[in-house]
């Protein structure tokens, strides 16, 4: 089974994201996926109602809502060792 075979080059990586919009959550989401435990994601904007569609984890009750506390929430869900 490949998702159980840890990579230690990848788990002991430090990522840095700018922007998790659009293609930034969907970056994030597969960087946590793929085994890396810690990523820093900066963005100073929030979820809007508009950009729902491009998100990779954001739904309407997280409308208005940072989207960094947005991505950190959905991915500590799934893999909370990131």
């Amino acid at each position: 089974i490949l998702w159980l075979i840890k990579i230690p080059k990848l788990e002991n990586s430090y990522v840095l994201v700018f922007g998790v919009g659009g293609v930034g959550s969907h970056v994030v989401n597969m960087l946590a996926r793929s085994g890396v435990k810690r990523i820093r994601i900066v963005d100073f904007d929030r979820v809007s109602l508009s950009s729902l569609n491009r998100h990779s984890c954001a739904v309407r009750s997280d409308v208005s809502s940072s989207k960094v506390q947005c991505l950190k929430k959905y991915i500590s869900k799934i893999i909370p060792h990131v």
